[in-house]
């Protein structure tokens, strides 16, 4: 038996995405090549954050189910929604 099919399989999808305009594709790659990423890593760093927030139709069903807020400082409110979106993406980030 070979060395090599005894490693554990770590199997991993692939995904292409075609007809990425070009002013597209090089903003990608400028954005690579600054954080010292390929394409491919950075696009999939993009990809894990979007995945760790919730859909647009789960934040308004999750917003809908809520009670209506009275007496609440807008900007408070708002601030510390802020804090822990970042909170998650710094989170995501991490992963």
């Amino acid at each position: 038996m070979h060395a090599i099919s005894m490693l554990p399989c770590h199997r991993m999808g692939a995904i292409q995405v075609k007809n990425v305009p070009e002013d597209v594709h090089a903003a990608i790659r400028d954005r690579a090549a600054d954080e010292g990423m390929s394409v491919g890593e950075y696009v999939l760093g993009v990809v894990r954050r979007d995945l760790a927030l919730p859909t647009q139709r789960a934040w308004f069903a999750d917003l809908a189910s809520r009670d209506a807020a009275e007496g609440i400082d807008a900007a408070r409110a708002l601030s510390e929604s802020r804090a822990e979106r970042e909170e998650s993406l710094a989170s995501a980030d991490s992963r």
